[in-house]
């Protein structure tokens, strides 16, 4: 077990503007699965996420500010899908990064659901109908954000240092986050 405060001084904490709605890690599953600084080489500057932040991202909306009108029709459409919906079954099964964006690379755990596209693709549009922003600067990767590394640090050579045994997940209950603050928690019950 690890204890609040023991190495998440090493995580920043992150301030978000935008409205997101994605899958969290079950926090066991969190707690043995994050990368923490002692498994690294000192001389890699890395970023990395503690385990209550280990998400995999389905949808991204611009602005939370200017949609705050609008909160009670998303949670009303996240009802909605969630109770046509099963939870979604895959695997972690690898690691990866992202290319620079910037100063930082994001680098990642990899995800696999066959029921996962279609599921994201669904909610994504759904979005879009009710006139949401939905950001679409990138495709849709499953993955769950490990850290960010800094500083000239090759995102592939810190890769090289992260040991991974494929793990089984369930993900069953979708959360919505405006900005930084949890705004409902929506268990997948349906069948499809």
């Amino acid at each position: 077990m690890y204890k609040q405060g023991m190495w998440y001084r090493f995580a920043k904490k992150k301030s978000y503007d935008n409205v997101m709605i994605a899958f969290y890690l079950p926090k066991s599953l969190a707690k043995a699965m994050v990368v923490k600084p002692k498994e690294l080489p000192e001389e890699l500057d890395v970023d990395l996420s503690p385990p209550e932040d280990m998400h995999m991202t389905l949808v991204l909306i611009d602005d939370a500010k200017k949609l705050e009108p609008k909160i009670e029709l998303v949670q009303t459409c996240l009802e909605q899908i969630a109770s046509e919906y099963s939870a979604i079954n895959g695997k972690i099964g690898g690691v990866g990064a992202f290319m620079p964006g910037g100063e930082v690379s994001p680098i990642y755990y990899s995800f696999d659901a066959p029921g996962l596209p279609n599921f994201q693709v669904e909610l994504k549009t759904r979005l879009k109908n009710l006139g949401l922003p939905v950001n679409e600067e990138h495709g849709f990767t499953p993955h769950i954000t490990i850290g960010y590394t800094k500083n000239d640090t090759s995102p592939i050579e810190t890769l090289s240092h992260i040991d991974l045994s494929p793990v089984d997940v369930k993900f069953s209950e979708m959360q919505l986050r405006w900005g930084n603050i949890e705004k409902g928690r929506y268990k997948l019950t349906g069948k499809a």
